[in-house]
Formats: structure tokens, C-alpha cells, sequence
């Protein structure tokens, strides 16, 4: 494959993922009725697709230090929306895993997110949506492919 081409996907990754956050997602939107910050979410949402997590996991799948971690953890432990649990293994790690609490506010978010998605993309022509859809099943197994 030629430079332009590579450069040019590159490219139009780099645009795309600000604005997959910006209009799809729309955090602000979602942020405005709870009393929660992105970061905060972020763990909620990464912890419901991956279950218990360290400290450290959590840190390198969101690209936050260990010592940024900690104090993001803490505060969703005082709301009681996660709780850390003393691994088997090993004494000194402990795992992150949400409570009763945090998975009823991960379903609540997704669904408000899913109703606000649904509801945008049904402006959208049969045509559209089907090339949508289409597509975004490609990225998915492009992106599985590349990252294993």
C-alpha cells in the first residue's frame, strides 16, 4: 500500500475520533443530569466491558498513571459505585469491580446514551443507516485485526 493512502487513513482516523466523542457520544449531554466526572465514567464504562480491573489495568487501557488512578477510584468507592476487592493471588493488588449501585447507573447511562443515538440516527435515510451500519461493522474487524 502507497504512503498517500496510509497517510490519508491516518488522517482521517485522527478527525474521526474527536468527533465520535463530540457528536455521537455527547458526554456534556450525559454528564449534565449526574454528578460525575468523564474520567469517572470512563472507568464505569471500561469496568462494565471488562469486568474487575487493577488499579494499573484500569490506568493502561485508559492511558491514565497509576497515581491518577488512585484518587479517581477512591471517589467512585465513596459514592458506592465501585468497591475494591484484596486479589487471592497476591495480598497487595487490589481489584475494582462495581457494586449493585454502580451497575444500575452503567445500565441507566447506556440507555440514556442508546435513546439519544436512536434518536439522532433516525434522521438519517434507509440508505445512510445501511451504509452505516455496513461500515461500522468493517472498522470493527479492522480494529480487531490490528490490535491483536
Amino acid at each position: 500500500m502507497n504512503d498517500p493512502k496510509l497517510e490519508s487513513i491516518v488522517c482521517n482516523l485522527f478527525s474521526i475520533i474527536p468527533q465520535f466523542h463530540r457528536k455521537l457520544i455527547r458526554m456534556d449531554e450525559l454528564l449534565a443530569t449526574q454528578d460525575i466526572a468523564p474520567s469517572h465514567l470512563k472507568i464505569m464504562f471500561l469496568l462494565d466491558a471488562c469486568g474487575e480491573l487493577t488499579v494499573s489495568e484500569i490506568g493502561e487501557k485508559l492511558y491514565i498513571s497509576r497515581p491518577n488512578v488512585t484518587p479517581l477510584i477512591d471517589k467512585l468507592v465513596k459514592g458506592g459505585m465501585v468497591e475494591r476487592i484484596r486479589d487471592v493471588s497476591d495480598k497487595r493488588i487490589f481489584n475494582i469491580k462495581p457494586t449493585m449501585k454502580g451497575k444500575e447507573f452503567i445500565v441507566s447511562q447506556k440507555d440514556m446514551l442508546a435513546k439519544n443515538l436512536k434518536s439522532r440516527l433516525s434522521l438519517m435515510s434507509d440508505d445512510m443507516l445501511d451504509n452505516l451500519e455496513s461500515s461500522l461493522t468493517i472498522i470493527k474487524d479492522i480494529l480487531a485485526k490490528i490490535t491483536h
